[in-house]
């Protein structure tokens, strides 16, 4: 074993949960890195990123969900945007990369705010971000609101964890546009593999690749094609 992962609704709720844990593992002269899943942005301070990183911390995936603050209201996060732009440089000052947790689809979202919010978040400076859409489970308050204003497409028990199937849609964000988004998310965020199907010749996915970006991405197409460059 060289490495581990927290799995945590939020590990860092106090710092000195935090800093108890890293001293121990300090202590213990284990000497793995490991990862955190998740963090609250707003609960993020400069000595739990600092003795993060001094136990081994590598990255730490952010509970982020959305990056508009009225959508933030609507589901009762309690955070705003300028909370998540001050934990990402924190964490980032203390060489940790940071990556996003996003849901497409939560209540007040469309297509433009989808991909405003995936911009926001690349231009925020996340180091990967990680998306998925809403499924709104039984005795939630979001499957009544489905109920409320929009229709189930697909039963949740069939959906895969970390969907990328669209559950339901509502009248202002129809299924189609749905996937649309998040295919457009995946170009914009060079998650070549998630488009091009993975059983293509090499030589065709490439092509594949470029005609993507093109189409998908033209404003950034040239930092895609240095990125496709160091990835080949």
């Amino acid at each position: 074993i060289q490495s581990f992962g927290i799995w945590d609704p939020v590990f860092n709720l106090t710092t000195k949960h935090v800093v108890s844990f890293c001293t121990q593992l300090i202590n213990s002269d284990l000497k793995l890195t490991w990862n955190c899943y998740s963090v609250r942005a707003d609960r993020v301070d400069d000595e739990q990123a600092r003795i993060m990183k001094e136990s081994g911390c590598q990255q730490v995936f952010m509970g982020v969900e959305t990056l508009d603050d009225e959508i933030m209201k609507r589901i009762n996060k309690r955070e705003k945007v300028d909370d998540i732009k001050r934990a990402v440089e924190i964490y980032q000052n203390h060489g940790l990369k940071v990556i996003g947790f996003f849901i497409l689809g939560l209540p007040g979202d469309t297509f433009g705010k989808s991909i405003g919010t995936c911009e926001k978040g690349i231009n925020i400076g996340f180091d990967d971000q990680i998306w998925s859409h809403l499924t709104p489970y039984p005795g939630t308050s979001a499957l009544e609101w489905v109920k409320e204003n929009g229709r189930v497409l697909l039963d949740y028990r069939t959906a895969t964890t970390g969907s990328r199937e669209v559950v339901f849609d509502t009248s202002d964000y129809s299924a189609r546009e749905r996937e649309k988004a998040m295919s457009l998310i995946q170009w914009k965020l060079g998650h070549w593999y998630a488009t091009v199907n993975p059983r293509y010749p090499q030589f065709l996915r490439m092509l594949l690749v470029m005609a993507g970006i093109a189409l998908f991405d033209f404003k950034n197409s040239w930092g895609q094609y240095k990125k496709l460059a160091e990835f080949l």
